[in-house]
């Protein structure tokens, strides 16, 4: 990618980069530029308006399904539910979609990937300018106001 297109990645591109934090965490990392050259047909924005990286939610799983991270997916807004899934072993990954900042503000889809769920829930969160934060407490009452759901990877049915 050219500068101009990673600057693109940081600023739009928090669904991919959730993904690509995953295959590390997972022990098979792949890298930013790998990513988008594999997947480049997953990002029509990008030649539209510049936005390289945007994935839509459908996109993620078939993106997560051909890097072997996960079969299907199921999305919730219960946190007990995730929680279950987490603790439970089935879950391969959870992204926390969010459709307001965390502030509750302003309207701004964001997606993180969740690292744990108890009296708050721990997130990495990939910021745009490339200094990502690893596990930011999240209040339940912030998840409410961002109007958060939760995108649950699991590999079996």
């Amino acid at each position: 990618m050219t500068d101009a297109q990673k600057q693109q990645f940081k600023k739009f591109g928090c669904t991919s980069r959730c993904i690509i934090k995953l295959t590390e965490l997972r022990g098979h990392p792949i890298t930013a530029d790998d990513f988008v050259y594999r997947f480049i047909p997953c990002f029509p924005q990008w030649s539209v308006d510049g936005r390289c990286g945007l994935l839509a939610v459908s996109d993620m799983i078939d993106v997560c399904r051909a890097l072997g991270i996960a079969r299907h997916a199921h999305t919730f807004q219960d946190t007990d539910k995730v929680r279950e899934f987490m603790q439970g072993g089935v879950a391969e990954g959870v992204f926390l979609l969010t459709e307001r900042d965390f502030e509750g503000l302003d309207d701004g889809s964001h997606c993180s990937l969740v690292r744990s769920i108890g009296d708050r829930v721990r997130i990495w969160s990939p910021a745009d300018d490339g200094q990502d934060m690893d596990d930011l407490p999240m209040s339940f009452d912030t998840l409410s106001k961002s109007l958060a759901h939760f995108l649950v990877l699991l590999s079996r049915r």
